[in-house]
């Protein structure tokens, strides 16, 4: 007789007994989220939220039996680890009738291990021994992981299948999850949907081998396939070809003459003109330097699935102007915007100033241009936006120095508080010049505001002044040569300056053809969209978007791949990380977090990882880094220091410290972010010092 499952003590006794022996049993009950209910965990013992990520919150499979009936819970959950994997296969099965569509009777019949039933009757959770190959962990209604998730756990084991966890390769189904073939019964895989339907398979489809019932020959999407590569390697024959000859795509008919060429050749070739023909941005092609950088490709499938990437697509399409300057620059004018009243699940008080940096390798690359068709006060689209927020927009080439930048924003703040400013830098490398020359205070000042709001300074000539409530974002221009020459050797990295800003990067372009005119009614029809979404958001105190169990998961996945394979980034990565996303979803249609934004966002984040390494000033790894590096190091498994003290524990007398000058850049960094904080003196009057509280 078929029934909706229950975890009920009876049924769990079906579970197996080598997964029950494990610690990693938690509680769960529905709570409604933005109106759906949603399977919040729970920690069987301490009764608070659990999370799949955190050991701390798991218990015992008794503690969870237990629990459950005793704490209003709705069931019980398994948290998913090695050497254990499980499948969902979800909405296949009809809970009144029992019956189960083919494509998951043969998925089930093909792993052949524990098979249960999910909480609502309608699905089947498979557990096995294995692993999930890279490239995804959902598609439609199947999803598989091995690690950071839960699976609901009811013990209604379906007859036929063991009653043990065995082991499988996961391989086969999985490519046909990505191919999405998997849920396609046999009799229908053949099945031609017209070419006019209007919608079109995915890159993971393409690639994935998955063609039909999309277009009526495989040639189209050979095609189709060669100019999202096009895309994805701006148009590098060679790479394309490649990259399509990994493909499930392809075939013998891709090496078949064409006359001097061949059928892959010729169909890169078309697919590459196309792509140049819609105003793609073509990388120069000159002789190698072999000292020349290497700068990762901007990924360009970050661009997409918001306003602000539609809109950077009106801005860019058709032009020169480097896609990346423009949304980067978008992000910054809307930061300024909407800082104080937007925040991220989990860190509600997370702030949006925005500290854009644009770096070419050579000027006239479109950077002004960028800034003009979006922040420009007097003819940026979003200029409009600005005026109405009450944002003011100022030249940041005033900021000669952290004093004079001090009374500047002390005198705006005397018309409107809080103030909201965004300053701009056509060429910022020449008040940094300056301050540095001078010997002036602006980059520690910049830190100051960018974390907490507020600055006071003294001079004779500009007197005092104190900042009390300001919010500042900034953007500024850079070429390559001046990036470096600017902050080399000052301890902007790590923990400075450079930490908080975002970068953006472009090389020498070409443009084919002449410059298409801007769509004036698509661009008026998305900066209404976008200014709708930010009064949205500045009507509410802190307007947290939803976000999803399975975004949640992936988030917390790639935070622990971020602190374990770059430490040194990780803290501040993880925040613009978080920004990025919070602009994904609150300038979007829906306002909600979902997997593929996190996927988005997870590709912006390793690109910024990338360019950082690529990119950064010469005291990254160097001796100010690994110098701010040991003194958090020493405080944290000391505690409070005195200076003298600190100094002896960081070793700076050894040979090849960096000495003293380098020790005091370091501390001088560390403070103005607050990463160390004074505790004090001694009795003898020497400062005293401890880790900060962030």
């Amino acid at each position: 007789m078929a029934s909706t499952a229950q975890s009920v003590p009876s049924k769990l006794a079906n579970f197996p007994d080598e997964l029950r022996a494990l610690r990693r049993w938690v509680t769960w009950k529905y709570e409604t989220r933005d109106g759906k209910p949603t399977k919040v965990l729970y920690d069987p013992i301490a009764h608070k939220r659990a999370r799949s990520t955190d050991p701390s919150t798991w218990a015992d499979y008794t503690s969870a039996v237990s629990a459950a009936p005793t704490h209003g819970y709705a069931g019980i959950g398994c948290v998913i680890d090695g050497p254990y994997a499980a499948v969902d296969l979800d909405k296949c099965r009809d809970a009144v009738t029992g019956t189960v569509e083919p494509w998951a009777s043969e998925a089930i019949a093909e792993l052949s291990s524990y098979t249960e039933l999910s909480p609502s009757g309608r699905g089947f959770h498979i557990w096995i021994k294995g692993t999930i190959p890279p490239g995804g962990h959902r598609r439609g209604r199947v999803e598989m992981y091995d690690s950071a998730r839960y699976f609901t756990c009811t013990g209604d084991h379906v007859a036929g299948t063991p009653l043990t966890v065995e082991t499988r390769d996961l391989t086969a189904l999985h490519a046909r999850m990505l191919a999405n073939t998997l849920e396609v019964p046999p009799t229908a895989a053949a099945k031609v949907i017209p070419f006019e339907r209007q919608y079109k398979p995915s890159r993971d489809d393409l690639i994935g081998g998955h063609w039909q019932g999309y277009y009526e020959t495989q040639s189209h999407a050979d095609f189709a396939l060669c100019g999202l590569l096009a895309e994805d390697l701006a148009g590098d024959a060679e790479k394309i070809d490649t990259a399509f000859r990994a493909s499930g795509l392809f075939r013998d008919k891709w090496n078949e003459r064409r006359g001097t060429t061949t059928y892959g050749a010729q169909t890169i070739e078309n697919a590459v003109k196309i792509w140049r023909r819609k105003g793609a941005i073509c990388v120069v092609e000159e002789e190698a330097d072999a000292h020349a950088p290497t700068i990762p490709i901007y990924p360009a499938e970050v661009l997409d699935g918001d306003y602000l990437g539609e809109l950077t697509r009106v801005l860019t399409d058709g032009t020169a102007i480097p896609p990346q300057f423009v949304r980067e620059n978008a992000k910054c004018v809307l930061g300024a915007v909407i800082d104080g009243h937007a925040g991220f699940p989990g860190h509600e008080d997370l702030h949006t100033r925005f500290y854009c940096v644009n770096v070419s390798l050579y000027p006239r690359t479109g950077k002004g241009e960028s800034w003009k068709r979006t922040g420009d006060y007097s003819n940026g689209l979003l200029s409009g936006l600005l005026t109405h927020s009450g944002v003011k927009a100022i030249d940041g080439g005033r900021f000669g120095s952290g004093e004079f930048m001090a009374k500047t924003l002390a005198d705006l703040e005397q018309d409107r508080t809080p103030s909201h400013v965004l300053a701009r830098f056509d060429e910022m490398c020449e008040p940094f010049e300056k301050a540095k020359a001078t010997g002036s205070t602006l980059e520690s000042k910049l830190l100051q505001l960018y974390e907490r709001n507020t600055i006071s300074s003294g001079s004779f000539k500009n007197g005092e002044h104190e900042v009390t409530n300001t919010h500042l974002s900034l953007s500024g221009d850079f070429t390559r040569d001046k990036f470096q020459q600017t902050f080399e050797g000052r301890g902007s990295g790590s923990s400075g300056f450079l930490a908080r800003c975002t970068l953006a990067f472009a090389d020498k372009v070409l443009h084919a053809g002449d410059w298409a005119p801007l769509d004036s009614i698509a661009a008026t029809k998305l900066v209404n969209a976008i200014e709708t979404c930010a009064d949205t958001v500045t009507s509410h105190d802190r307007r947290v978007p939803y976000e999803s169990d399975e975004a949640r998961a992936m988030r917390w996945e790639f935070f622990e791949y971020l602190r374990k394979s770059d430490p040194r980034y990780t803290p501040e990565l993880e925040a613009h990380f978080k920004r990025d996303l919070l602009f994904r979803a609150l300038f979007s249609k829906d306002s909600q977090i979902d997997e593929l934004r996190v996927r988005k966002s997870i590709a912006w984040t390793l690109h910024q990882l990338e360019l950082r390494n690529e990119l950064w000033p010469e005291d990254a790894g160097g001796p100010v880094e690994r110098m701010e590096q040991k003194i958090v190091k020493v405080l944290t498994a000391k505690g409070t220091l005195s200076l003298s003290r600190l100094i002896d524990f960081c070793h700076v007398k050894r040979p090849g410290s960096g000495g003293y000058e380098t020790f005091n850049r370091s501390l001088k960094a560390l403070t103005a972010t607050r990463q160390i904080v004074s505790a004090g003196k001694t009795q003898r009057g020497a400062p005293v010092y401890a880790l900060g509280d962030q």
